[in-house]
């Protein structure tokens, strides 16, 4: 079935071309998507994001009774705990960053309204972690605002015994992400306090107070930015299927169970890499990873190619898929186009799919 919101349109070329026209555009992020007010919660099956939808269930939606008007800058005032000192940051990215005792680090962001971010921020800290143990994820008692925990143990860095603690702190603009990790003996002793931070976490408005020098402070609102779009000469086999526009800006389905999405997270470029490696999250790799740019493009593109069994399918058809990616960065950031295809069906076309983006236009 075509799609027919006005989000989306496919226009055809002259009569007998081998190509069309992709034209896909989003709105700018609702926060009603953080309040369960739309159709958050009901992602396709085959959705990049259907292992996070018990996320998206609508918590935010109950609020302290005695809060504020809420804000429409994504920020959050704490109590920080003792020891934790303030240093730079980069404000396109992070809302804030500290350094902890015995070298551990502390960062604040936020990557959208969208609740089913909890997971797949969570999934995207664990791959630059490993793991050693149990990963715990749980949802704190008792706080001003709900909060997702996750609390692991393993190997950081040059750190043998280290503690990752991450809390979803979900605003009423969606979740804030305050991320701890450092050496286990100099957190594992503090996590309560931490956790009850986290319980006293609030979204704040004008009318709150400016924070003590011991508070996390409330980052300057981004400016207001388009909506973001692409326009791709896509495939004439692709045929365009309903999609969840809180998401994707497009979907298109190909011939012997492929499949094309559109999507875009946000404007900051570090989300290339984070994109990349929750895509990964959905393959079993056989081989090499290869990840490179699109030389003479129109727009900037990051390129992702791997082979390997497709985990979204089942017995042994799951065998021999390729999946490929690429971000074209456009004035307001990076926007994803990703095929899932078995290999003997995508690799042939493979040439023309980078070509397809490399004459992406916004």
């Amino acid at each position: 079935m075509r799609h027919s919101s006005p989000l989306f349109s496919a226009l055809a070329c002259l009569s007998g071309c081998a190509l069309f026209s992709l034209v896909a555009c989003v709105k700018a992020p609702d926060p009603n998507l953080a309040m369960g007010t739309q159709s958050q919660t009901q992602h396709e099956g085959e959705s990049d994001h259907d292992h996070a939808q018990h996320a998206a269930t609508g918590e935010a939606q109950a609020g302290p009774s005695n809060a504020s008007a809420p804000s429409d800058k994504p920020g959050l005032t704490f109590p920080a705990p003792a020891g934790w000192k303030a240093i730079e940051f980069n404000s396109g990215y992070y809302l804030g960053k500290w350094a902890t005792p015995n070298g551990g680090a502390v960062n604040m962001s936020y990557t959208g309204p969208e609740l089913s971010k909890i997971e797949m921020t969570f999934d995207y800290y664990l791959n630059s972690f490993q793991v050693q143990g149990e990963i715990n994820r749980a949802k704190l008692e008792g706080g001003l605002l709900p909060v997702h925990t996750m609390v692991a143990h393993g190997q950081f860095g040059g750190e043998a015994e280290a503690t990752l603690a991450v809390a979803a702190v979900v605003t009423h603009l969606g979740p804030i992400f305050v991320k701890w990790v450092g050496a286990s003996s100099a957190i594992d002793g503090q996590l309560e306090d931490f956790w009850n931070a986290m319980r006293q976490a609030n979204a704040g408005s004008s009318a709150t107070p400016a924070p003590s020098k011991n508070q996390a402070s409330k980052p300057k609102a981004a400016p207001a930015r388009g909506a973001p779009s692409l326009h791709l000469k896509g495939f004439s086999n692709w045929e365009s299927i309903d999609f969840n526009p809180a998401y994707y800006l497009g979907k298109w389905q190909t011939p012997n169970g492929g499949l094309v999405t559109m999507s875009y997270t946000g404007p900051e470029k570090e989300k290339v890499e984070m994109t990349f490696n929750y895509f990964l999250g959905s393959f079993q790799v056989d081989g090499k990873i290869e990840k490179g740019e699109i030389e003479g493009s129109t727009l900037p593109v990051h390129t992702m190619m791997l082979r390997g069994r497709n985990e979204k399918v089942s017995g042994a058809q799951a065998e021999g898929w390729t999946m490929a990616v690429g971000a074209v960065m456009t004035s307001q950031g990076p926007i994803f186009v990703k095929w899932v295809a078995p290999s003997d069906v995508l690799d042939p076309q493979l040439d023309g799919f980078w070509a397809m983006l490399k004459t992406a236009t916004e």
